[in-house]
């Protein structure tokens, strides 16, 4: 399986990879329109967070790391990536 990352995960993904490459995601644009709660800001003013969302146009890049995780740890690595990425969902 392979997982991109364009935030924190490009400097800090925390979790095991047998290989990593810097890569790009067409047609996507980074926003920082969800906030947390959980890594920072408060109930009242959520901290933003960056995301991604769909931009329309084909030629708009979003740069990041995609690593690569063996069977064997997938199910590790997922439990792992939805503690550290939870309260995402929030917009802020």
């Amino acid at each position: 399986m392979w997982i991109f990352g364009y935030g924190s995960l490009v400097w800090r993904p925390g979790f095991p990879h047998v290989e990593d490459v810097v890569c790009y995601v067409k047609g996507y644009k980074r926003v920082w329109h969800q906030g947390s709660t959980d890594h920072r800001g408060t109930p009242e003013q959520p901290g933003r967070t960056v995301t991604m969302e769909p931009s329309g146009d084909e030629g708009d890049l979003v740069w990041g790391r995609a690593f690569k995780v063996r069977d064997e740890d997938i199910e590790q690595v997922m439990a792992y990536l939805l503690e550290r990425e939870k309260q995402y969902d929030i917009e802020a």
